[in-house]
């Protein structure tokens, strides 16, 4: 009987903080080509990785293991089955009640983020003692942003100038950055400054880019952040 394995790389992107990581892959491509043809017991290898952008860089941009992996997107769950997770948890296991619609507005803010909803619901468990209510709900909030704001205050030290100001137009809505309006308003230079803000930003994992090449801040909670305290937008 064939048993089959299953090799786990977590944070896969790690590597690529090695000087040689190049010689890594090969090597890790060549070992999996040869064990495919030779091995009797079938083998999976699941990489996985937290940077988003990096692991693009690995699998789609520099083309490693091509054809020999396939990616597995993680779709976000349904906001519903989020929703009615809250309600029916904060009920069943607590005798407590989380109205639906300060939920819907959760799922909203934190764009269905599993954890911070689960860092959401804890604070608010502890804050309640039957009824979860709108105060609760902002006193949560507030909570988690004195938890998180020391990191997005790094992260807004790591940006130059410029990365701020494209990062502004993001939050501003804007999806092509090279027109001349833009780059005069936003004072991105060029162009060509344009395609290398974007792909600063990319590295340090604030922003992605979707299908279409629309920009989209990776972390929810520091896209509310900069919005309301930092540029103070509304």
């Amino acid at each position: 009987k064939k048993i089959p394995y299953i090799l786990v790389f977590k944070e896969f992107q790690n590597l690529m903080n090695a000087d040689e990581y190049e010689d890594v892959f090969k090597i890790m491509e060549t070992m999996m080509k040869e064990r495919d043809r030779s091995n009797p017991y079938p083998v999976t290898y699941i990489m996985s990785g937290a940077m988003v952008n990096a692991m693009k860089l690995i699998f789609e941009e520099k083309r490693w293991f091509y054809r020999q992996v396939n990616h597995v997107a993680l779709e976000p769950v349904d906001e519903k089955e989020i929703i009615e997770h809250v309600v029916k948890g904060f009920l069943n296991g607590m005798g407590k009640s989380f109205d639906r619609n300060l939920a819907m507005g959760a799922c909203e803010l934190f764009k269905s983020n599993l954890w911070y909803m689960n860092h959401l619901a804890a604070i608010c468990d502890a804050l309640s003692k039957g009824f979860v209510t709108e105060n609760m709900m902002a006193d949560a909030l507030s909570s988690m942003i004195a938890v998180h704001e020391p990191r997005f205050i790094s992260m807004i030290n790591d940006l130059t100038d410029h990365q701020l100001s494209l990062l502004r137009a993001v939050l501003d809505g804007v999806v092509k950055f090279s027109s001349s309006d833009v780059i005069e308003k936003y004072r991105l230079n060029s162009s060509a400054n344009v395609r290398r803000v974007k792909d600063a930003l990319k590295k340090k994992e604030v922003i992605t880019f979707n299908e279409k090449d629309e920009p989209v801040i990776l972390d929810p909670l520091f896209e509310y952040w900069i919005t309301n305290f930092y540029f103070e937008i509304r």
